[in-house]
């Protein structure tokens, strides 16, 4: 009976200590939640894409009468862009560092490649300037990438 007590005593301890460690040899849990292995920055994102746009054209004419044209340009590491709304009130141009950030924002806002669909391009465009289809009359969006390759969209 000496024997017996210390021998079953080891038993149960030691398989108390191989179920408790489990048998997932090899099994790496994933974390849950954010994973800080792959961090999505979309901001580079963002410069990235609008880095491989070499021009982007944007006429819109609304069914009001009203116009808004949006030029964007890159060739070379120099940027230039304008601005032109038309209303009723007038005409308002924007030229110069205004109208850069202006197109910028609107630029990184989209995710515009030349694999992108135009109907995808023209949705992306409408929602970012938060324009109706039922509030246009003519849309024509012309993008041209540094591949050389174009994206055109037209409503």
């Amino acid at each position: 009976m000496k024997t017996v007590l210390p021998v079953l005593s080891l038993t149960i301890i030691i398989t108390s200590l191989l179920v408790g460690c489990g048998t997932n040899e090899g099994t790496v849990e994933e974390p849950v939640g954010d994973n800080p292995q792959a961090p999505i920055d979309q901001e580079t994102d963002a410069i990235e894409d609008i880095e491989k746009i070499e021009e982007f054209e944007l006429e819109i004419d609304y069914v009001n009468n009203d116009e808004l044209d949006m030029d964007y340009k890159n060739r070379n590491g120099s940027t230039a862009a304008e601005v032109e709304r038309k209303t009723a009130d007038g005409k308002e141009e924007i030229k110069g560092d205004e109208a850069l950030a202006e197109m910028e924002n609107l630029i990184q806002q989209l995710t515009l490649h030349p694999n992108t669909t135009p109907e995808e391009a023209l949705e992306q465009v409408l929602t970012s300037l938060n324009i109706q289809r039922d509030d246009i009359r003519k849309l024509e969006l012309e993008v041209d990438f540094t591949t050389g390759e174009k994206l055109k969209a037209n409503m």
